[in-house]
């Protein structure tokens, strides 16, 4: 069995399970833009949430750090009369020489997938140096609030809005059939929860191959992006804990949202 990082068969069973942007969150981050803006969204994916944005009329780049959700991405594209720019690189190789973005958005808290400080930290300045003036970043990440106060865990599903999210999970299109399995583990001292990942291939019924995949996200204290937003030299403009913007029980949240500035 081949081991991949959002490979061929996890990016064909997230287009299958979630071909379409939620319409709660795309309205949340369609409230922040307008088509006069240059929008970015790091962290991309197969482009389920810049696909709505250009079919509305607004200019959007987009990158992903994954080869085969990148190509997905811009085949959809190929349809579309449309400019963007979809790269395929991390933040660390993002292209800091382009006009700056009125607006950076990162979906579906995929801002939780960088684990480690140094990473987050070079996310934040990358967007920082990309942003206008008077521009924004928003993004937003999964809590540790099912396991806070325990040492460690042993989960059967993650709760985040991602490929994981349903674990021995069955997705169809057509001839094709995907399975999903696999299993998480929760270190409460480093905050990282990780799982390991199966995606079975079957075509007519009959099995064809098995990819696997290493998945690992952060998950934050209350308060902790607060002050590495901070020390980015960023402000926090406005933090909910719903996509309406009007819960703010930080404490009880699974989800922190943030719109920060320069």
């Amino acid at each position: 069995m081949d081991k991949h990082y959002y490979g061929d068969l996890c990016s064909l069973y997230y287009d299958i399970d979630k071909p379409t942007a939620p319409s709660e969150e795309l309205n949340y981050l369609l409230s922040f833009a307008s088509k006069e803006m240059r929008i970015l969204e790091p962290m991309c994916g197969s482009g389920r949430f810049i696909i709505p944005f250009i079919e509305r009329g607004y200019p959007i780049d987009g990158f992903d750090v994954s080869k085969d959700m990148i190509v997905r991405c811009r085949e959809k594209l190929r349809s579309m009369d449309s400019s963007s720019r979809i790269d395929l690189c991390d933040f660390a190789a993002f292209d800091s020489n382009r006009e700056p973005y009125d607006l950076i958005f990162i979906a579906a808290a995929s801002f939780s997938l960088l684990t480690d400080i140094e990473a987050i930290v070079q996310a934040l300045q990358m967007m920082k140096h990309a942003l206008k003036s008077s521009g924004r970043i928003v993004l937003s990440v999964i809590t540790d609030l099912e396991y806070r106060n325990n040492s460690s865990f042993h989960v059967d599903e993650d709760k985040l809005d991602s490929d994981a999210e349903d674990q021995g999970k069955n997705v169809r299109k057509g001839s094709i059939e995907v399975v999903l399995k696999g299993d998480s583990t929760y270190d409460a001292e480093e905050q990282i929860q990780s799982s390991t990942l199966s995606y079975d291939l079957y075509v007519d019924g009959r099995y064809v191959r098995t990819e696997v995949e290493d998945f690992n996200l952060r998950l934050y204290h209350p308060n902790e992006l607060d002050d590495i937003v901070e020390q980015c030299g960023l402000h926090i403009d406005h933090k909910y804990t719903n996509l309406a913007k009007n819960q703010f029980d930080f404490l009880n949240a699974d989800v922190i949202m943030y719109e920060l500035r320069k």
